[in-house]
């Protein structure tokens, strides 16, 4: 028995996985890569945390710093269509956070674009949440979108294994770089989390 409960605790702490914290703006982000990490086999403990807003991204990485100072910290921005990366590395400096570029993810414009990557590649130059209203009503169903959280969640139940591929493939297949509409680098941190 003694010996079986030792084989027991060490198949346990192989088991064991470094966490890795995500700060992301709002809820909306939180839930919907939590529902994309639960179809993941990955390498990390990923623990999404929300920060309230893109200004208070930088207080939630720093204070992350300070406490699980052996953790991995990276960051996932809505680029709203009218940031870049420039902007955001600028804003973390001028806020004393010091992330390396593999650690700073975006989605430009916004989460929705996510939401509509789950069925479609859309290049569409939007730039607001809003502007996704009818995409969205045509793929789940929910009328006038205003990216409330029941709204959000009501999405997020409706995403299945087989969006979740179409969300990758659809997701490697747009510009990464920060400066077109749409795109996103946040294939990089699935590659990067993925077992």
């Amino acid at each position: 028995m003694r010996r079986s409960s030792n084989q027991d605790r060490f198949k346990n702490l192989a088991q064991l996985k470094e966490d890795l914290y995500l700060v992301v703006e709002g809820e909306a982000d939180a839930l919907f890569v939590n529902k994309i990490i639960s179809f993941m086999s990955t390498k990390y403990n990923v623990r999404v945390r929300i920060a309230h807003g893109n200004g208070n991204i930088p207080i939630h990485v720093n204070i992350l710093k300070k406490v699980y100072s052996y953790s991995k910290i990276v960051v996932l921005y809505d680029l709203d269509g009218h940031f870049d990366l420039v902007d955001i590395k600028r804003f973390l400096k001028n806020k004393e956070v010091d992330l390396k570029d593999r650690d700073i993810y975006f989605v430009n414009p916004c989460i929705e674009y996510f939401m509509i990557l789950t069925k479609e590649i859309n290049k569409e130059k939007f730039t607001h949440k809003k502007d996704y209203k009818e995409l969205i009503f045509n793929h789940y169903g929910v009328r006038d979108y205003a990216g409330n959280i029941p709204q959000v969640e009501a999405i997020v139940e409706q995403i299945q294994y087989e969006d979740y591929h179409n969300f990758l493939n659809n997701l490697a297949s747009i510009s990464s770089k920060d400066y077109d509409l749409p795109s996103s680098n946040f294939i990089y941190f699935i590659r990067r989390i993925q077992k």
